[in-house]
C-alpha cells in the first residue's frame, strides 16, 4: 500500500508539470489566473467558518529568472500535500490572551492550502 502511496503521487506531480506546461518567465507571469484558489466553508469545534482553500500561486517579479520555476514548484507540492495526511488538517493560528488563556482561530481549509496561500519570494 506504501508504495502504491508513492506511485499515485509520482503521477499526480507528473500530471501537474505537464498541466501546466513549461514555466519561463515569458510564458508565466503574474497575469496567468490561479490554478485553484478559492474558499470554503468548514466546521471547526462546532462552528462554520469561511477559509481559504486550494493552492494560489505565489506572485513572483517575472523579470526574475526562477519565478516560473518557483510556481511550478510551490504547484507540486502542493498537489504532494494533497496526498498526505496532512491534507486534512485545519491550519489554525493560536495566540494568548491577556488572562493567560489561548484562544485557536482557524485560518486555512487546511495545511496543504497554508503553504500555497504563505508562500513568496
Amino acid at each position: 500500500m506504501n508504495s502504491l502511496h508513492y506511485y499515485f503521487v509520482f503521477i499526480l506531480a507528473h500530471f501537474v508539470v505537464l498541466s501546466f506546461g513549461q514555466f519561463d518567465d515569458a510564458s508565466f507571469n503574474n497575469d496567468v489566473p490561479d490554478p485553484k484558489g478559492f474558499k470554503s466553508v468548514v466546521k471547526y469545534l462546532g462552528t462554520d467558518f469561511v477559509m481559504y482553500d486550494g493552492c494560489v500561486l505565489p506572485k513572483c517579479n517575472p523579470a526574475v529568472a526562477s519565478c516560473g520555476k518557483f510556481k511550478k514548484e510551490t504547484a507540486i507540492e502542493f498537489y504532494h500535500c494533497e496526498g498526505t495526511n496532512n491534507s486534512g488538517v485545519v491550519a489554525c493560528l493560536t495566540d494568548i490572551l491577556p488572562n493567560d488563556t489561548n484562544i485557536t482561530i482557524p485560518v486555512f481549509a487546511n495545511i496543504c492550502s497554508a503553504q500555497c496561500y504563505l508562500k513568496d519570494d
